[in-house]
């Protein structure tokens, strides 16, 4: 195990999680494998309210995500 900065342990045998959201599919898939390259498991989403959707009833379900990569603008929950 290796330590942050704030001293508590990260545990390097539990999968990491990712969650991509953003309304371009490209976008999402060039992440996506850049991400999953970097050992996450991926789970994308067209917008904010896929992203919660899926989070709280779909295939995702339970997924948590240890990051999040959202796009700062785009239609649905984030504005647009």
């Amino acid at each position: 195990m290796t330590h942050r900065d704030d001293h508590s342990p990260i545990d390097r045998t539990a999968t990491m999680r990712a969650l991509i959201v953003d309304d371009s599919r490209t976008m999402r898939t060039i992440l996506g494998r850049i991400v999953a390259g970097l050992g996450f498991e991926v789970a994308q989403a067209g917008d904010g309210k896929q992203a919660l959707a899926a989070l709280a009833e779909g295939p995702l379900k339970p997924f948590t995500a240890d990051i999040v990569l959202d796009k700062l603008r785009m239609l649905g929950l984030a504005g647009g």
